[in-house]
């Protein structure tokens, strides 16, 4: 038995138990949408850029290739390091100003 969804009605019925659908939900996952676009669109600007970094490499030799490689993952690894922190930091930051 699937989720049955009222067109008319702010509920769904999945199983014999009602779920309430508020527009509560709908504008949450709208606010959520508009503000992490901007994040969506710089990590995939930063894969894009592995990407062409790792194509333009494989054009000369395996061993340029490998070291795009290594530098991509030691680059990666430094980044979401410090991405961490710099999240950690943003609630401190709130709570003391």
């Amino acid at each position: 038995m699937g989720l049955t969804v009222a067109s008319t009605y702010n509920y769904c019925v999945h199983q014999g138990i009602v779920l309430v659908v508020t527009s509560a939900v709908s504008r949450i996952a709208k606010g959520v949408v508009r503000l992490a676009w901007p994040v969506l669109v710089a990590q995939l600007a930063v894969i894009a850029s592995g990407v062409l970094d790792t194509v333009m490499a494989g054009r000369y030799s395996a061993v340029d290739l490998a070291a795009v490689g290594i530098g991509a993952s030691v680059y990666f690894s430094v980044f979401i390091g410090l991405m961490g922190v710099v999240q950690a930091l943003s609630p401190i930051a709130a709570q003391l100003f």
